[in-house]
């Protein structure tokens, strides 16, 4: 009732006194929201450096409705004769599902590698028949599991992550401390139905910044923890573009990023 009353007030003052109080109001407002003008982090109010910003929630969503699009023109039948799921992540695309040939799965590959918005492509795709919808299910139901214990969980919040699940095997995109990571691995190593896990994380510190292998000795010594002793099935995916370390993914500069020397020669629904 007293917000109603306060904007009954203004509209009853004459208008340059109106005009001012709304810009008085304008001024206040922004200093409680982000920054959506950048996809950085760095230097906003409100989000965390693990979230993703308003910005590149959106480019993501394109990004995997760009690459729907574009793959799925590539045959006629290919709905019928695969299972694929896009998933983008910080503008790193992961494929996972079932396509029917080599030489396909290498072509959407390279359609997803041409657009200019795609940071890293990770191809996690298998060669064979196409799974029924059970195993969609069931794969779903993996996923929800895991994510109901880290949100049990107060160390990781469940928006600073992407987890996909196919065929028992998970995989996790996302921004997290290294202690945030020992404490994922924890979590998916006591959770029943997961057979592998496949860390494509980004490594950071509190404040954003990559951290180093010295920075995560430091943060073990200091926080007591140790991943010593846990020993799931961890691999990292095999990745194209800018990541060919066998390591978790180190948070990369613009300018270290593969460029792209041409564009892409099929439909850009994204592009400005």
């Amino acid at each position: 009732m007293t917000r109603m009353h306060s904007l009954t007030a203004i509209f009853n003052l004459p208008r340059r006194a109106m005009m001012g109080a709304i810009v008085m109001v304008s001024i206040v407002s922004t200093g409680c929201t982000t920054n959506y003008l950048t996809n950085s982090t760095e230097g906003t109010y409100g989000v965390p450096v693990t979230e993703r910003t308003i910005p590149q929630r959106l480019l993501d969503r394109s990004i995997e409705h760009t690459v729907k699009v574009n793959i799925y023109g590539l045959q006629e039948n290919l709905k019928q004769d695969s299972r694929i799921s896009i998933n983008s992540f910080y503008s790193e695309v992961l494929l996972t599902g079932e396509v029917p040939s080599e030489a396909l799965k290498k072509q959407i590959e390279e359609v997803v590698r041409s657009m200019p918005d795609v940071r890293r492509v990770y191809n996690e795709m298998d060669i064979s028949v196409a799974k029924g919808y059970s195993s969609t299910v069931h794969d779903g139901y993996i996923t929800s599991k895991l994510l109901a214990r880290v949100t049990a969980n107060n160390g990781i919040k469940p928006s600073q992550i992407k987890t996909v699940t196919n065929d028992g095997v998970v995989y996790v995109m996302g921004r997290m401390t290294p202690t945030q990571q020992s404490l994922l691995i924890e979590i998916a190593n006591s959770t029943v139905g997961i057979t592998e896990l496949v860390l494509l994380t980004t490594l950071i510190n509190d404040q954003g910044a990559p951290v180093t292998e010295d920075d995560i000795m430091f943060e073990r010594n200091a926080t007591g923890a140790s991943v010593a002793t846990v020993k799931p099935m961890i691999r990292n995916a095999a990745t194209t573009d800018a990541a060919h370390s066998a390591e978790p993914v180190l948070l990369a500069d613009n300018t270290n990023l593969a460029t792209q020397e041409t564009s892409s020669p099929y439909i850009e629904l994204y592009s400005n």
